[in-house]
């Protein structure tokens, strides 16, 4: 995965066209580190999971310099926490249609849990980033019968 990211345009799925390093493609990929995170690139963007049916969820876990990676940087910014219960929710659903769940600094390096105040139904979350630099090398969603470490 040599340079950045193939596209900074925004999508969807699998079969999308975009790869490389700090894509979008690469937040929920089950893999820790550098080469596997996903960078914003601009003051605003998002990134997220969209669910099969909906779901009930109550927090998430996201993940910068997990085990075997390499950094301790781009944790800077606010990021806000939004979910939509519009069935095939994308990158194109209407800013009007996601409820914010609040918004988070991130403390440290590592992995950082953040518990809903109350559990909610949806069909996609996302979070969107205040600084172009931040990263996130790995977005988690948890419902409420999930168990945490």
């Amino acid at each position: 995965m040599a340079g950045g990211c193939s596209t900074t345009n925004a999508g969807e799925g699998k079969d999308f066209a975009a790869s490389g390093i700090h894509c979008w493609k690469n937040i929920n990929d089950g893999k820790l580190g550098n080469s596997y995170s996903w960078i914003p690139g601009h003051s605003g963007a998002f990134v997220g999971v969209r669910f099969a049916k909906p779901e009930l969820i109550e927090g998430l876990r996201i993940s910068r310099k997990g085990t075997g990676s390499c950094c301790n940087d781009r944790i800077s910014g606010s990021y806000e926490v939004q979910y939509t219960t519009v069935e095939n929710a994308n990158h194109l659903t209407a800013a009007a249609l996601w409820v914010s769940l609040g918004t988070f600094s991130r403390q440290g390096f590592g992995f950082e849990y953040f518990k809903f105040c109350d559990a909610v139904h949806a069909t996609a979350l996302r979070i969107t980033a205040t600084s172009s630099g931040a990263c996130i090398d790995e977005l988690e969603v948890y419902s409420p019968s999930a168990q945490t470490q």
